[in-house]
C-alpha cells in the first residue's frame, strides 16, 4: 500500500481512508468465547477492498460491564496503524439503549489524535428504527445513519444507510450477522 500523501483538515493518520471506495471490517472471533459465552474485548482487523490490513482496532472494558451490560457496556478503543502508531480513540460511557429509555441514550467520542475531539456519535430516540447522528467538533450534524427495523436478523447482511446532512444519500454499511455454526465454520476456513 503506497503511502498517503499529507491533506489539509485531515487528522494525521487518517489520509489513507480518503483513497478507498470501500472498508471491511472483520472482528476476531476467539474460539474461547464461542465455546463458553464468556465476552472478551473484542478486537478488529480494518482492510481496504483487496483485504490489505491497514488499521487495527482493540477495545478495552471491564469484565463486569462486558458479562453484565452487554452491547451497552462502556467502552474505550484504540484504533493503530500497522506499525502501531495511534490513529483515533474513541469513548464510549455506560448508556441505555432504544425506546426504553429516552433519556439516556448512547454516544461516542471520536478523538484523533486521543484527547482532540473530532466528532461524536449520538443515537436518536426513535421507537423501532435505529438513527444515528454524526457531529464534527463543532457540533454540527455531519450524517444521519438510518437502520431498518429489524436489524437482528441472522445470516444476512443488514443495512444501515448514511445520509449527509447537505447532499442527501452518500453510501451504505452492511453488517453481516451469522449464526452461531456458520461463524465457527467461517473461522475454520479462515485457518486452511
Amino acid at each position: 500500500m503506497a503511502a498517503p500523501q499529507m491533506l489539509p483538515g485531515v487528522p494525521r493518520g487518517l489520509e489513507y481512508l480518503n483513497m478507498l471506495d470501500r472498508v471491511n471490517v472483520h472482528q476476531h472471533l476467539d474460539m474461547f468465547e464461542v465455546m463458553t459465552g464468556w465476552e472478551k474485548k473484542n478486537k478488529y482487523r480494518i482492510c481496504n477492498s483487496n483485504e490489505q490490513q491497514f488499521f487495527y482496532a482493540k477495545e478495552s472494558s471491564s469484565a463486569c460491564d462486558r458479562q453484565c451490560c452487554g452491547p451497552i457496556r462502556a467502552f474505550t478503543m484504540d484504533i493503530e496503524d500497522n506499525n502501531g502508531q495511534p490513529i483515533i480513540h474513541l469513548d464510549r460511557p455506560f448508556n441505555c439503549q432504544g425506546c426504553c429509555c429516552p433519556c439516556s441514550l448512547q454516544t461516542m467520542d471520536v478523538q484523533c489524535p486521543q484527547g482532540v475531539i473530532i466528532g461524536r456519535i449520538e443515537e436518536i430516540w426513535t421507537m423501532c428504527v435505529p438513527k444515528l447522528q454524526v457531529r464534527n467538533a463543532n457540533g454540527e450534524v455531519v450524517f444521519n445513519i438510518v437502520g431498518n427495523c429489524c436489524y437482528c436478523k441472522c445470516c444476512t447482511e443488514v443495512p444501515f444507510r448514511i445520509f449527509s446532512a447537505s447532499t442527501g444519500i452518500v453510501n451504505a454499511v452492511l453488517k453481516f450477522l451469522s449464526g452461531f455454526s456458520l461463524r465457527v465454520l467461517v473461522k475454520r476456513l479462515d485457518r486452511l
